[in-house]
């Protein structure tokens, strides 16, 4: 894992322009002010690096499967391999979404699952609420994916399948939100006067 960071670092990251290094002896001389990248327009830039440049390198442990002398690069083995044997796309159905989304291991109580100050509940948890799950390693918790874009909703893995389950207030909100939305703001505190006058006697 380090070593595929340290490869991050050396042929992406120190190349783009609000780079600051791990240290301050890599930090450019305004990277702040050359701080102009936004997170969608970073995971363009790292997807195509992955795929243009990581993907390109040969690699030791692949051989072409009609010259096993030669070394190929990831993306020279999947042509190869296609042109051998096909390729067939296959659409993702609606579980392998749920599947990729993140996930946390949750309890099911009596309201239902609290989730980033937030509480989701349906009829289908009835059988399950105050009850363990057969995951002993996670102490009988359940498995609850969510979409950290949409967080009107969650899924947890029940016995019988996937249970789609509401935000509780997902009525009241009549616009598209984030979770970004929901967090509780932190509070107010009064920043005390450095230099306050002396009271007048």
């Amino acid at each position: 894992m380090e070593r595929t960071f340290r490869s991050i670092a050396d042929g992406f990251s120190q190349y783009l322009p609000d780079h600051t290094g791990s240290d301050v002896s890599q930090r450019g001389a305004a990277a702040e002010g050359d701080a102009c990248l936004s997170l969608a327009q970073l995971l363009e830039l790292l997807d195509e690096w992955v795929v243009c440049g990581w993907q390109e390198r040969r690699n030791e442990a692949l051989r072409h499967p009609m010259m096993s002398q030669v070394a190929v690069s990831p993306n020279r083995m999947w042509a190869a391999l296609v042109a051998v044997t096909g390729h067939v796309p296959v659409p993702l159905s609606a579980d392998d979404y749920v599947e990729l989304l993140p996930m946390r291991w949750q309890t099911i109580n009596d309201y239902g699952i609290r989730f980033g100050y937030r509480t989701y509940d349906h009829a289908g948890l009835n059988p399950y609420r105050r009850r363990r799950s057969t995951r002993a390693d996670k102490n009988g918790r359940f498995d609850v994916h969510h979409n950290p874009y949409a967080p009107s909703r969650v899924w947890a893995r029940l016995p019988e399948g996937w249970l789609e389950v509401p935000w509780i207030h997902a009525g009241a909100v009549r616009r598209p939100f984030t979770g970004v939305h929901l967090r509780p703001r932190p509070a107010h505190r009064e920043v005390p006067l450095l230099h306050r006058p002396a009271p007048r006697c």
